[in-house]
């Protein structure tokens, strides 16, 4: 919920994040999975970037969504909850 607020990104795009995507450094998501399947690289302002540098951080670089038995994302539960290490 809060990359969407943030952001303006689609649910799947958001569900379809991996680490690799979020670059904190110059605080842009590049996001490869849209609705049109434009590649496209959207800016992140403070407060989401503090959000996902802590999320990442606590994790190691292969990071993806957490999914599950079905092959479903996790949804709810926050950030942290819908990470996982694979």
């Amino acid at each position: 919920m809060i990359t969407a607020l943030n952001t303006g990104m689609r649910k799947r795009e958001i569900l379809d994040l991996t680490k690799d995507d979020v670059d904190l450094k110059n605080r842009i998501i590049h996001v490869t999975h849209t609705k049109n399947w434009e590649v496209r690289d959207i800016p992140m302002n403070e407060v989401l970037t503090s959000i996902l540098k802590e999320v990442i951080n606590k994790g190691s670089k292969n990071m993806k969504m957490r999914k599950r038995r079905d092959g479903r994302v996790v949804e709810g539960g926050g950030l942290e909850n819908r990470f996982t290490e694979t």
